[in-house]
Parts: structure tokens; sequence; C-alpha cells
């Protein structure tokens, strides 16, 4: 339970200019990624519970509607329709943590997943990179001026008080901030929200231009997720590699899903430029072969987006995903 408590001016029918620090802002931003993750009675509440949706697939659904609100720019994330493709990780991202549900979904009922710590470290691992990288969208949205000021003074530890309690409650909180400095940047976040901006700038008549702003986007916050969040917090773990080498040479049995990006709102497609099977060799623990598929798969995706039909398709299917946001 958090009620957020902010000083206001006491002077009855007075005006006063204040600005509002960086940890402020910070803890607005991500406060508001707990929020999105939170139950409809809750937020209907005089005092707000931030009951997060425990159920792994149901979360990560959710997260998935979070990023395809962002790509698509909707207005409860502070979009601005002009601009939609700015956000361009937030769209191959929204198919990710889908991929993410539907492998937690397969393994529901399956022995494999729970005794391997596979569905529980790909549960930890989608949350606390949705807290990471939604956070820095948020803020971006809410305070775009102000975000290279703010940028280098993200930090848990500097949040208020009643945001700072909701981060170290939520589940691994302890064990994974100091791996990934306590969600500070990493030295991809900057040049990527640069490309940002600079999509923003082109005039949408510059295509061109505001295609290489969107992979520039698009691989660094591909980068900082990979090295800068997964690695440290679910790859590094022995036993986690263990249990995906298994999952690996097991991938197509009835236990274990196939290791794949599929590029729609279901599970799996027969279409093959809508999806992107892993190669047989993949061993996801290693960074190196990791980024190698990465890569492909945000190949892709660029391909994908950079035509008009294939486009259309793939925001049409945005567009389900993001109406997952009530997902329990």
């Amino acid at each position: 339970m958090a009620t957020l408590k902010f000083d206001t001016n006491t002077v009855k029918n007075s005006c006063t200019t204040k600005t509002m620090p960086c940890s402020y802002t910070w803890s607005i931003a991500q406060y508001q990624c707990f929020e999105k993750l939170t139950t409809n009675s809750d937020k209907k509440s005089s005092t707000i519970h931030l009951k997060v949706v425990q159920d792994g697939e149901a979360r990560a659904r959710r997260i998935a509607a979070v990023y395809a609100k962002f790509y698509l720019e909707h207005s409860d994330v502070n979009g601005d329709r002009q601009f939609k493709g700015r956000h361009f990780w937030m769209g191959l991202g929204a198919f990710a943590s889908k991929t993410v549900a539907d492998a937690l979904g397969h393994w529901s009922s399956a022995a494999d997943g729970g005794a391997l710590g596979v569905v529980y470290n790909f549960k930890l691992g989608n949350f606390w990179l949705y807290q990471d990288i939604a956070g820095w969208h948020f803020e971006y949205n809410q305070c775009s001026t102000n975000f290279s000021t703010c940028i280098n003074q993200r930090n848990t530890n500097h949040y208020i008080p009643e945001v700072k309690k909701m981060v170290y409650d939520s589940h691994g909180a302890y064990d994974v901030l100091p791996k990934i400095r306590n969600l500070s940047a990493s030295q991809y976040i900057k040049p990527a929200f640069d490309a940002t901006k600079e999509f923003e700038r082109l005039p949408s008549t510059d295509r061109e231009q505001r295609k290489v702003e969107q992979k520039i986007n698009l691989m660094k916050l591909a980068n900082h997720e990979q090295r800068e969040v997964l690695q440290k917090i679910i790859y590094q773990k022995s036993g986690f590699k263990a249990g995906l080498w298994l999952a690996e040479v097991g991938r197509g049995k009835a236990s274990i899903p196939e290791i794949q990006m599929v590029y729609t709102s279901k599970a799996d497609t027969d279409d093959l430029d809508f999806k992107n099977v892993a190669p047989p060799d993949i061993e996801l623990a290693d960074i190196t072969k990791r980024m190698k598929w990465i890569t492909s798969v945000a190949d892709q995706y660029i391909k994908l987006m950079n035509n008009d039909s294939t486009r259309a398709k793939v925001e049409r299917e945005m567009v389900k995903i993001a109406g997952w946001i009530n997902k329990t």
C-alpha cells in the first residue's frame, strides 16, 4: 500500500514556481511502471494499493501491452501520435514480452520449466527488464525537455520513500538491483534516446533518415536490455545455464516450446516472413551467440517496418497486444 505525498504551496489564491528535482520525476516514472501492472480494483481505491499481478503469463502480457502502447503513442503513456515510430525498440519489445508470455503459458502445465528454474528466471528477467526500460520511456514522454538533465540521475536509492519501498519490496530486488546499477543509465541509454529526439526533429517526409534513427534506437536498447540487464540478472546464473541447455536441446518437445520470435499476437504463425526461429546451435546464455540471433531478429523487424504493407500488419497486431493491458 502506498500513498504519494508532495509538499504544496499553502497560501490561498497564490501561485509559486517550483523546480521538481530529478529524484521526483524518476519516482513518478517508476510509479507509473508499477501502476500499469496493477489490477483495476486497486486503481479505484482512494488509497493506492499497488498490488502487481502475480501470474507470470498475465503480467508478461500486460508488459507487452505497455510496450505496444509506447510504440503506438497511446495517451495513457503520454504518447504523441505525430511521432509514432520514435520508440522503435518498444514495438519489438512488445513481441518479445509476448513470446515470454507464450513460453510461460506453454510451461504452466509441464514439470520441466519449474524444475529447471527456467520459468522462475524468465519471470524475473521479464519483470526487471520492464521496470528498467519502461521507466526510461515514461520519464522521456512526460519530461522530454528535461530528460538530458536527469538521465544520469536515475537511481532507485534516490527515489522518494514511498516509491523506493515499492521497488525494494518487489521480488528479488536486493539481489537484482545492484547487478543492474540500481536502474541507472548504461552506455547505451543516451545514444538510444538521442536517436529518439532526432527522429522527432526530422520532418515526416524524411523517411530514410528517420529509419536510420529508428535503427540506432533499436540496436542501442537491444544491447542495453541483453548485455546490461538480462545477461547480468539471469543468463550468468550457473543453474539457469543448465536449465537453458536442456531446454535448447529439447526444444520442440511437448513440454518445451520452440525458441522463436513471432511478429503476431498469436503464439505461432505459418507465415515465415513473420517469425524468426533461433538457429539449432543457439546457446542463449552465450551473449555473443544470443546477440547474433537478436541482430537477425532486429533486421527482420526493420524489414517488416520499412514496408508500408507489412508495417500496417505488424501495427495491427500491436493494437491487439495493447488490448492486454488489463490481463489478470
